[in-house]
């Protein structure tokens, strides 16, 4: 019984992970990219990203979108109204 508790209470422990691998012997500035190497990249107004896929259309996941109407996002530091939301039936 008090391995099952163990084994709940481990798995319950929150962990960490890193978006990437950096190393001890590099410099944090050498793993920074400026907005402009990313231009198709786009910033939503909370938290979250979508990627440009054509001229005026971005993609992105639902969660990124805020509960109330959806006004401008920024892309490539320039921020841009938004004309309409279409949100996929699935």
């Amino acid at each position: 019984m008090i391995r099952i508790v163990l084994l709940a209470a481990f798995l319950g422990l929150p962990s960490s992970a890193g978006a990437i691998v950096t190393r001890h012997d590099v410099d944090d500035s050498e793993y920074r990219i400026p907005a402009s190497g990313f231009p198709a990249l786009v910033d939503m107004p909370r938290s979250g990203h979508g990627v440009l896929v054509a001229p005026q259309w971005v993609i992105t996941a639902a969660h990124t979108l805020p509960r109330s109407r959806l006004r401008k996002v920024t892309i490539n530091g320039e921020p841009r109204r938004v004309e309409r939301v279409v949100i996929h039936e699935g």
